[in-house]
C-alpha cells in the first residue's frame, strides 16, 4: 500500500482548518481562475425577460448582474423577497399580470470625460474564485479599474452591502446614477410605473437614495396582499458626491476619483416584506436604515468584510471538486456551482426560475416556482456535490406551503396533499391556516392541479436531503409527517377497484387527462418505498407499513409499448383517453417518460432490476433528447437526460461524447452557464449527471467510476454519497487507486469493490497511525462498520 500522511491529513473531521488545507486550495484556486470568464466586448441579452448572459454576483439574497457598454458599467439588481403581487393590466381589466419577481433597481457608473477609443482599454472578467467582477474601462486619459462583489456575512444576508473599489491611473470625474425602475412598456407605450409599482428618489447627509414598494392600492391588487418595500443607499468611502440631483427613479452624483486614490462606491440595502402592508415596516423606516447602513462603514470595515467573503467562498468551493480532465465540462460544472452558490442560501426567499438576477419586472412565466421540474432541478446536484445546505430555502418553501395545499385539496374531497403547478413566495411570511375537513364529494376537477405529481415531484429532494445527510431529527418532525400526506393523496385517488391499480385524470405533460403517467407511478413508489424504510428508521406506524407495500405490489407498471422491436417507456397509458403511440412516445423530447422510474424517481438504477434497466436504455435510446438541436428536448430537458442516462449505465464514451456536446449547443460563454428556453437557472441541475458518471449510491451500495470511460483519467474529491458519506476517489491509467471516506453519521457501509477480494484493505486512519478494519466480501462488495466523524481507506493490498 502506498499512502502519504500528506493524504491521511485529507480524511480528518471538516473544521475550518479542513477548509484551509493549502494543497487543496492552490490546486482548486488555479483551476477557477483558469476558466474566468472574460470580455473584451459587450454581449447581447444582458438586459432580458428570461436568464441573462451578463457576469453575476450574488449572496443568496441579492443577485447582481454586471455590464452594460464599453464606457459605461452598470449593476442590475434582484433582491428574494422582492415580488410583486398579481395586477390588472392597465386598460385592460379582464387581463392579469402575474405576481412576478420584480427589479430591485441599479447602479450605473459612467464620466463625462469621454475617451477616443474605449475599447482599447475595456476589459471585464467573473472571478470564480472570489466571486468578483473586474472591470477595466477608460475616461478620458485615465483607465479605471473596479472590483464589486456582495458581502457575505453569518446573518443570512440581512445586512447587504454591494461594493466596487474603484482606482484610476490619473485624475477623472465619475457620474453615479442610483436608480429603480420609473418606466414601463405596454401596448408600444411607456407608461409611469408609480401607478402599479411606487418609488422615490433623494438625497441625505452625503448618500444617494432610491425606494421602490410592489404596489400602490387596491385598484390595482389581484389575488393577493404581500407587501414588499425596498430601498439602496450609495454611499463614497474615500471620496464625497458634488452635484447631486434626483429625477424620477434616479438619484445622481458625480465625484472626483483621484489618481491612484482608491474610492469605495457601497450599496446597502433594506426591506421590509409581509402578509399586507399594515404588517410591513413603513417605506421611511426602510429608507432609513438603508442610508444609516452605509454610515457605518469605512475602509477598515470594508476590508474586514471583504475578508469574510472570501473566507465564505473558499469554504464552499473546497466542500468538494472534481477533476476530469475535460475544460468544457468543468467550466459547466464549476460555473453552475458558482450559480448555486450566489442563488440560495439558508435565511433568505428560494431564488426564482432566474435566481435572483432580475433585468426587468416583466420576467418570464412571472419567474415562478414551477414544481413540475424547475425548482427541484437546480438542485438535483447540490447533496452528492456535499453542498445540501443550499436546498434549506426550497425545503422551507415546500414544507411551509403544505397546509394551504392540503386544503385545496380537502376542498376537492381528498385525503392528504395535491400541489399546484407553480408558487410565488408570498405565503412565506403568513401563518399557515388551519387544516379544513375533507369535503364530502369527490372532484379531481377542482385539485389544484392537472398534474397530479407536482407534490410527490417537489418531495425528491426533500428525501435526498435526509438520504444524503442523515438528519433524522429533520426525517422525524418534517419529513415523514409531510410523506404520509402526499401518500395519502394518492392511496385516496387512485382506483383500487381491480387490480393492477390506476392513477387517472392526472397529467403527464401541463394541460392533459391522462392514465397511469410515469411521473405518477414513479414517485408513488418511491413515496411508499420512502415511507417503509423511514418507518423502520424512526420505529413507528408498523401498522401501516402493509399499506404501503400492498401499493408497491399492485400499483400498475410503467407504461410502455414495443417500439421498433424494442420494448421502451411511454409517458402515459393514456393520453386523453388515446394509445396511440405518437401520442404517448415523442422522439427528440425530454425524457419524462423516465423521470418517475429513473430520475428524480430513482426507482431504477445500477444494480436493481436488469429487465427494467434494459428497458430503460431502450427508452432513452429511442427518445434521445440529448439537447443537441433544436426541439422539446433543448427547451426543457437539459437538467433531465443527463442523470438519467447516467443512473441506467449508458455507454460512457458515448454520454461523455453527447454531454460535451449539449453544454457547447447551451453554452453561454459570458458568464459560464447554460441556457435553455424553457427556463433559466435550473440547468445547473445537470452538475448530477456528471457526479453520477462518477459515483453512485443508489440501493445502499457505492459505485465508483460507474459510467466513466477506463481509459480517461478522473478523480473527485469529497462527494457525498447517501448514508452520509464524503468519498474521495482517483481513476488513473484505467486503475482506481485508494479509496479515501469519512463518515459524518457512522453505520455501515458497501462499496462495489474497485479490487479483488484478496486483494482489498480496509484502514482506519487514527492521526498518523492506520488501523486494520475487518470487512464482509458479500457478491463483490465490500461492507464494514464506520464509526461518527472516521475516516477510512479502502486500498489494493
Amino acid at each position: 500500500l502506498c499512502w502519504c500522511f500528506c493524504c491521511i491529513a485529507c480524511l480528518q473531521p471538516a473544521t475550518a482548518q479542513d477548509h484551509d488545507r493549502s494543497h487543496d486550495w492552490v490546486h482548486l484556486k488555479d483551476k477557477l481562475t483558469a476558466m474566468a470568464p472574460r470580455w473584451a466586448s459587450i454581449p447581447g441579452g444582458i438586459v432580458t425577460h428570461k436568464f441573462t448572459t451578463g457576469m453575476l454576483l450574488g449572496n443568496g439574497d441579492i443577485g447582481v448582474v454586471a455590464g452594460d457598454t464599453l464606457d459605461r458599467q452598470t449593476f442590475y439588481f434582484g433582491k428574494s423577497d422582492f415580488w410583486g403581487v398579481a395586477v390588472k393590466k392597465p386598460d385592460d381589466p379582464a387581463s392579469i399580470w402575474q405576481g412576478s419577481i420584480l427589479s430591485a433597481g441599479g447602479l450605473t457608473i459612467s464620466s463625462p470625460e469621454k475617451a477616443i477609443d474605449p475599447s482599447r482599454a475595456f476589459h471585464m472578467e467573473q472571478n470564480l474564485t472570489t466571486a468578483e467582477v473586474h472591470t477595466t474601462m477608460q475616461w478620458g486619459d485615465a483607465v479605471v479599474r473596479m472590483s464589486s462583489w456582495m458581502a457575505d456575512s453569518a446573518d443570512g444576508g440581512k445586512n447587504n452591502f454591494f461594493i466596487t473599489k474603484l482606482v484610476s491611473t490619473n485624475d477623472v470625474r465619475l457620474h453615479i446614477i442610483l436608480w429603480v425602475p420609473d418606466k414601463y412598456k405596454y401596448g408600444g407605450k411607456w407608461l409611469d410605473c408609480a401607478s402599479i409599482y411606487p418609488y422615490a428618489s433623494g438625497t441625505m447627509n452625503g448618500a444617494l437614495w432610491v425606494t421602490r414598494e410592489n404596489y400602490n392600492n387596491a385598484k390595482f391588487n389581484h389575488g393577493g396582499n404581500y407587501t414588499a418595500r425596498i430601498a439602496l443607499a450609495a454611499s463614497l468611502v474615500g471620496a464625497a458626491y458634488t452635484n447631486t440631483a434626483i429625477g424620477g427613479g434616479k438619484a445622481t452624483g458625480d465625484f472626483l476619483l483621484k489618481a491612484k486614490a482608491p474610492v469605495y462606491l457601497v450599496v446597502s440595502f433594506a426591506s421590509a416584506k409581509g402578509v399586507n402592508k399594515d404588517h410591513c415596516a413603513t417605506m421611511s423606516a426602510v429608507k432609513k436604515n438603508a442610508i444609516q447602513q452605509g454610515w457605518n462603514l469605512n475602509a477598515s470595515k470594508i476590508d474586514a468584510l471583504n475578508n469574510d467573503h472570501e473566507y465564505w467562498w473558499k469554504k464552499y468551493w473546497l466542500k468538494s471538486y472534481i477533476d476530469i480532465h475535460d475544460s468544457t465540462l468543468e467550466k459547466f460544472y464549476y460555473g453552475a456551482l458558482y450559480v448555486l452558490g450566489c442563488a440560495s442560501r439558508a435565511g433568505n426567499f428560494p431564488p426564482s426560475l432566474f435566481g435572483n438576477w432580475i433585468t426587468t419586472d416583466l420576467t418570464s412565466w412571472g419567474a415562478r416556482y414551477f414544481l413540475n421540474y424547475n425548482e427541484e432541478a437546480a438542485y438535483y446536484g447540490v447533496c452528492s456535490s456535499n453542498r445540501p445546505e443550499l436546498m434549506l430555502p426550497y425545503r422551507h418553501l415546500i414544507l411551509h406551503e403544505a397546509n394551504w395545499q392540503e386544503n385545496k385539496t380537502h376542498a376537492a374531497g381528498y385525503q392528504g396533499i395535491c400541489h399546484q403547478r407553480s408558487l410565488t413566495p408570498f405565503h412565506l411570511v403568513a401563518t399557515p391556516p388551519e387544516i379544513i375537513p375533507v369535503a364530502s364529494g369527490k372532484n379531481y376537477k377542482k385539485l389544484p392541479a392537472d398534474q397530479k405529481s407536482n407534490g410527490a415531484f417537489a418531495t425528491m429532494p426533500l428525501i435526498w436531503y435526509y438520504e444524503y445527510t442523515g438528519d433524522t431529527t429533520y426525517l422525524r418532525e418534517k419529513l415523514y409527517p409531510y410523506l404520509k400526506k402526499l401518500e395519502a393523496f394518492y392511496n385516496d385517488y387512485m382506483d383500487k377497484s381491480s387490480k393492477p391499480y390506476h392513477i387517472r385524470h392526472s397529467s403527464a405533460h401541463e394541460g392533459s387527462d391522462d392514465m397511469d403517467p410515469n411521473l405518477d407511478i414513479g414517485f408513488c413508489r418511491r413515496l411508499c418505498s420512502a415511507l417503509i424504510s423511514e418507518s423502520k428508521v424512526l420505529d413507528t406506524d408498523a401498522g401501516m407499513r402493509p399499506l404501503w407495500q400492498d401499493v408497491l405490489n399492485n400499483l400498475a407498471d410503467y407504461p410502455a409499448i414495443i417500439r421498433n422491436g424494442e420494448k421502451v417507456y411511454v409517458e402515459a397509458a393514456t393520453k386523453n383517453g388515446s394509445t396511440d403511440p405518437q401520442k404517448l412516445f415523442h422522439p427528440g423530447d425530454q425524457p419524462i417518460n423516465l423521470e418517475g422510474a429513473v430520475f428524480p424517481g430513482e426507482n431504477i438504477y445500477l444494480g436493481g432490476d436488469s429487465v427494467q434497466l434494459q428497458i430503460a436504455r431502450w427508452s432513452l435510446g429511442q427518445v434521445g433528447g440529448w439537447c443537441v438541436n433544436h426541439g422539446g428536448s433543448e427547451h426543457n430537458g437539459f437538467p433531465k437526460v443527463w442523470p438519467i442516462a447516467a443512473r441506467i449505465g449508458w455507454p460512457a464514451g458515448d454520454l461523455l461524447y453527447k454531454l460535451e456536446a449539449a453544454v457547447l449547443f447551451h453554452w453561454s460563454a459570458s458568464n459560464l452557464t447554460a441556457f435553455q428556453g424553457g427556463g433559466g437557472i435550473e440547468t445547473a441541475g445537470a452538475i448530477e449527471g456528471i457526479n453520477s458518471m462518477l459515483m453512485q449510491s443508489e440501493g445502499g451500495i457505492i459505485r465508483l467510476f460507474p459510467v466513466w470511460p477506463l481509459d480517461h483519467n478522473a478523480s473527485f474529491t469529497r462527494l457525498r454519497a447517501k448514508g452520509a458519506f464524503l468519498i474521495t476517489a482517483s481513476l488513473k491509467n484505467k486503475k482506481i487507486q485508494p479509496v479515501k471516506i469519512r463518515s459524518l453519521r457512522g453505520g455501515s457501509i458497501v462499496v462495489k469493490a474497485p479490487w479483488k477480494h484478496q486483494e482489498a484493505r480496509v484502514f482506519k486512519i487514527n492521526g498518523h497511525s492506520r488501523l486494520p478494519v475487518p470487512y464482509k466480501w458479500i457478491n463483490g462488495n465490500i461492507r464494514f462498520s464506520t464509526q461518527t466523524g472516521g475516516s477510512y481507506v479502502i486500498a489494493k493490498h
